[in-house]
């Protein structure tokens, strides 16, 4: 309110807060086959690299050490591949490991440690499978810019003042992007931004809540959004009487006893059960 206004009317005390934030699609989960880089850490990715590398190169030196005769020389790049090969049991005949005691060790030894390896990596990858990650939410007005979604704005109204004359970046960006939508069309925009996703509207919380419970097919079946943590410019409800009424005290003594009764509380959380 300006000054003229306060010169004309009074205003009791406030009864609701509105907290105007921006309404957006509700995230959804992310699939689980994305997990799996999570099973384990890179570094231990790399370390069992080089353990394969360095058994491989142990294997190449230990049977190149001797001859085998009767029986072709062995392949160096099959020798190299036999560590890799082993742990996923698909190393092939090796016959010139049988003729190679300190091959065998090694080849035992490669494989009962190959074997708990595969069993910490695909035991970690499978409990990760049923894992359930959610896409990040747009919880801020830096979030909904860097989001690329179409900004709707309630036109004329405060808060695009508020967004327009902002120090903040982030606020400037969204007002110079955004495209005013009336409040006229608020079910039809909850329903578009719930199902396509494609835009986040700057609204009072409590009027998403307002529109679903007059609505009995929305409140049976409400349209999934997301409303950011930060609030832009909010504000309170409040009764407007003439200037000096008599009624200004009496309305304020009931909004006291409203609320230190915890009826205005309950008020809310009845607009809110969706």
């Amino acid at each position: 309110p300006t000054y003229a206004t306060y010169s004309k009317v009074d205003f009791t005390f406030p009864l609701l807060p509105a907290k105007v934030k921006w309404m957006c699609k509700a995230r959804g989960p992310i699939s689980s086959s994305l997990n799996f880089h999570e099973g384990i850490d890179v570094i231990i990715w790399l370390l069992l690299l080089a353990s394969i590398i360095f058994v491989g190169l142990t294997f190449l030196l230990v049977i190149r050490s001797r001859k085998y005769p009767g029986m072709m020389q062995p392949d160096t790049l099959q020798i190299m591949m036999t560590p890799l090969g082993m742990l996923f049991a698909e190393f092939g005949e090796a016959v010139w490991i049988k003729k190679n005691t300190p091959g065998r060790v090694i080849f035992i030894t490669w494989g009962v440690v190959g074997m708990m390896l595969m069993i910490l990596v695909y035991g970690n990858i499978r409990s990760l499978s049923f894992k359930v990650e959610y896409e990040k939410p747009l919880d801020s007005t830096e979030d909904v810019v860097k989001s690329g979604s179409k900004i709707w704005i309630i036109p004329g109204s405060m808060q695009y003042a508020s967004l327009s004359t902002s120090e903040n970046q982030w606020h400037k960006k969204a007002a110079q992007l955004a495209t005013f939508r009336h409040f006229k069309n608020l079910k039809n925009i909850v329903i578009s931004i719930a199902t396509e996703g494609k835009a986040c509207y700057l609204i009072p919380e409590e009027s998403y809540y307002g529109i679903i419970n007059q609505d009995p097919m929305l409140k049976k079946n409400p349209p999934k959004v997301h409303f950011s943590k930060e609030e832009i410019l909010p504000y309170v409800y409040t009764w407007i009487v003439q200037k000096n009424s008599q009624w200004r005290e009496k309305i304020n003594e009931h909004i006291l006893l409203n609320d230190q009764a915890g009826l205005l509380e309950k008020g809310r959380s009845v607009l809110s059960s969706v």
